[in-house]
């Protein structure tokens, strides 16, 4: 194996290495893994929180839109499961009726 030697980036002291890439010496590397690991750690973090808040957004709109379908229901006398039961019908009858449309051009 090759021998390199090196000056380490942070404190510039003369270090003798079997690696081509090494850029700290021992007391360094530890240092430096240390503040790597925190920086790595803050990131998650962040991103953890951020898909928290983005997931509690989601939740809220939804409970939005079900206490609005839930009105339009009680508006038209039904229940919400009720309501929702006639809009998944209209919804199958319309793509049935837009598939043999489709395929009536004679």
């Amino acid at each position: 194996m090759s021998t390199y030697f090196i000056k380490c980036d942070v404190c510039n002291k003369d270090i003798i290495t079997q690696h081509h890439n090494a850029k700290y010496c021992p007391e360094c590397k530890k240092n430096m893994r240390k503040k790597q690991q925190i920086a790595a750690y803050k990131k998650y973090e962040e991103k953890a929180k951020q898909e928290y808040e983005e997931n509690i957004i989601r939740i809220r709109n939804s409970n939005a839109r079900i206490a609005a379908i839930a009105a339009e229901a009680k508006e038209m006398g039904l229940t919400y499961g009720a309501y929702m039961a006639r809009l998944r019908a209209v919804n199958v009858l319309e793509e049935l009726q837009s598939e043999n449309g489709g395929n009536n051009n004679d």
